[in-house]
């Protein structure tokens, strides 16, 4: 199960949130995790557990804070309870990228994983420094993941049903680096009762990933979740095939925007 780093995401060519007359929203949320679904033969009877999330500007760019707490009840085993905590830094014109995860499984320390990224017009790289060395080619195009919400968001703004983009996050070692298909729905105007950061317009998106490492056809998992313009997210629904996980949106506090 992967982070909310919301990127989940993208889509055109990189654009900048001021370029784009995109305003995204710092803020801190809390999500409720509920196992709605498991398919016979998965091992899986229940899981549940809770994000917590942090969306930060700063002058030179954008910080995510995500820690994931899931506990995971199998048919015919003990209770695991897996809680990671993932940080990272993307300058405001998406050149450059800093991430590092940090893990436990019922309490016992697991992989960390720790890096550096940057990309230009033409590819770029990024730089695992753990679990153990290794250099990740970028495509042209690569997007980090606050530009994958920017881009998400201009696209739906435009009227566009359908975006591709490779999206680089560093969250797993193995896997860091994927192509995301992704469908936008119709504009929904917002709710009378709209929780802080929700009131305004929103479009629900649904997401495959694709691991660039992989020649699988099928995607190595599927998202669906609500954008709101500002880049709140609701509605997220991680599907993976043998399991799909709701995460539901319980608090939500907006944060202020630096004086630069």
């Amino acid at each position: 199960m992967r982070p909310l780093t919301f990127s989940l995401l993208a889509i055109l060519l990189p654009v900048s949130a001021d370029a784009a007359g995109i305003q995204l929203q710092p803020h801190r949320a809390v999500y409720e995790l509920v196992m709605t679904r498991s398919s016979q033969g998965s091992g899986v009877a229940n899981a549940s557990g809770a994000i917590f999330y942090e969306f930060a500007e700063a002058c030179d760019g954008w910080k995510i804070s995500n820690r994931t707490i899931i506990r995971t009840l199998y048919e015919d085993g003990p209770e695991r309870t897996s809680d990671w905590t993932y940080t990272s830094w993307e300058a405001r014109d998406g050149s450059s990228y800093r991430f590092s995860v940090e893990s436990e499984v019922n309490g016992n320390s697991g992989e960390d994983i720790a890096g550096t990224a940057g990309a230009t017009g033409d590819g770029g790289e990024a730089r695992f420094t753990a679990p153990e060395p290794q250099t990740v080619k970028l495509t042209p195009g690569t997007l980090f993941p606050t530009q994958h919400i920017e881009a998400l968001v201009e696209a739906a703004k435009a009227g566009e049903q359908f975006l591709l983009a490779d999206v680089f996050d560093g969250f797993a070692a193995d896997t860091p680096y994927y192509s995301i298909n992704a469908f936008i729905g119709p504009l929904k105007a917002p709710e009378a009762d709209a929780k802080p950061g929700t009131d305004v317009g929103s479009w629900k998106m649904r997401l495959a990933f694709f691991d660039k490492n992989s020649q699988e056809e099928k995607p190595a998992y599927e998202l669906g979740i609500r954008y709101f313009e500002n880049g709140v997210a609701t509605e997220v629904l991680q599907d993976f095939g043998n399991m799909v996980i709701d995460g539901r949106l319980r608090e939500i506090e907006l944060l202020p925007r630096p004086s630069c």
